[in-house]
């Protein structure tokens, strides 16, 4: 199933400029003669005004992450979705059960699951995703494009075995720029494939029906480099950020997914304190990649062999936050705490508590602003949580609204 843009196709631009979706986005339209509709920076993850300006623009083709498909199902009014004839989803894996959610909610409309990394210009595979499914599968390899499953010796696995995710074809990349090791560790030539690139995703091919093409199942990465909320990290990189400051004699970083919301923690060895470090990260790095946990150690556990071992790393505290404790004072800074603590799974929230601090990332953020939007009647969008993160700050923005919509409302009874 392919869906064929036209001049009457209005697509939504809305990944953020350094994200090479957005590439993809921008030249499918422009290589069809759609028209093309930009989100502001800074909005990516911003349900309410993304459902808005999709209604808003006639939008017929929505590209998103399947964490923030779900969130626009969720939050979608009957007509903010009528203009739409197809979704797209990538960056991260499709579960069978967000399938099915969405084959429920909006069963006449095609879904396309697209795979693939950059150093593959983008996209590589698909499907037809709005049907049901039993696995978490990435679809068939697009033209001049092929998939191979191999084991540690580069050599082909059956139909149905699991072995490394390799790509060969005519859209790879040359390999990356002054990293010449890196590009010899991921670009390989094959002896009878040819040119190869190792994804450091682990799969298996699953046998298509008659007159179907194989299919390929994900099931995660081999590396530490890892896919949350969309966005590919290396958590190495953030390590290295880490080991920069003069504090900090020994860092990990890793993810703990031990419930639906998985999160980045940062173990370190050394005096500086948390708040010192989170700053530093956050003068250096996106916000999606600071973690939502640090945790200090006297020095990190060792297996046998002298490496890290990284199962008797101990288990982050959420609920550590570096402010004094100001219990909420008012209705509107009691009913935030409680949403605070309902989404965060952290007890003891009070007025200076900290969304990003306590474990809180725009997805979050996202669910949090729909809660205040059915609670106060008072629609924000993301980037006023970004300035205003704290209990008593975001309590004073709503306060805030709320009396401009009833002073509207006198002025029209008058």
């Amino acid at each position: 199933m392919q869906y064929r843009f036209s001049v009457d196709d209005t697509l939504l631009a809305a990944a953020a400029v350094s994200f090479d979706v957005f590439w993809y986005e921008v030249f499918n339209a422009l290589l069809f003669g759609a028209r093309l509709v930009i989100l502001p920076p800074g909005l990516e993850a911003d349900v309410p005004y993304r459902l808005d300006l999709v209604q808003r623009q006639s939008v017929t083709m929505v590209i998103a992450t399947p964490s923030l498909l779900s969130l626009l199902l969720q939050e979608a009014q009957p007509d903010q979705l009528r203009s739409v004839r197809f979704f797209s989803v990538g960056g991260e894996a499709l579960t069978p059960n967000m399938r099915a959610r969405f084959h429920e909610a909006l069963p006449d409309i095609p879904l396309m699951n697209a795979y693939g990394p950059s150093e593959a210009s983008i996209v590589v595979s698909y499907e037809r995703a709005d049907l049901p499914a039993r696995w978490t599968t990435i679809g068939a390899p697009i033209a001049n494009t092929q998939l191979h499953v191999l084991d540690a010796r580069l050599q082909p696995v059956p139909i149905g075995v699991i072995g490394g995710l390799y790509i060969g074809g005519h859209s790879l990349a040359r390999g990356y720029l002054n990293l010449p090791e890196l590009t010899v560790e991921r670009f390989i030539v094959h002896p009878t494939l040819g040119r190869l690139y190792h994804t450091g995703d682990v799969a298996r091919r699953l046998e298509g029906d008659s007159g179907v093409p194989d299919t390929f199942e994900f099931l995660g990465r081999s590396d530490f480099q890892v896919k949350l909320r969309g966005f590919r990290i290396e958590l190495t990189e953030i390590e290295q950020v880490l080991l920069s400051h003069p504090g900090v004699e020994a860092a990990i970083v890793v993810i703990d997914g031990r419930d639906d919301e998985p999160r980045l923690v940062a173990y370190t060895v050394g005096d500086a304190s948390i708040p010192v470090l989170r700053a530093f990260l956050e003068s250096r790095l996106p916000h999606y990649m600071i973690p939502a946990a640090f945790v200090q150690l006297d020095a990190m556990p060792l297996t046998a062999h002298e490496k890290v071992d990284r199962r008797a790393l101990p288990q982050p505290d959420y609920s550590a936050d570096s402010e004094p404790f100001i219990a909420p004072r008012t209705d509107t800074e009691h009913q935030l705490a409680t949403m605070f603590q309902e989404l965060l799974g952290v007890q003891d929230i009070g007025a200076n508590s900290h969304f990003f601090h306590l474990g809180g990332h725009s997805l979050l953020g996202t669910r949090l602003l729909m809660r205040i939007r059915r609670a106060f009647g008072v629609t924000l969008y993301l980037r006023i949580l970004f300035q205003t993160p704290t209990v008593a700050a975001l309590a004073q923005k709503i306060d805030s609204a709320a009396s401009t919509i009833q002073d509207d409302r006198e002025h029209i009874r008058l």
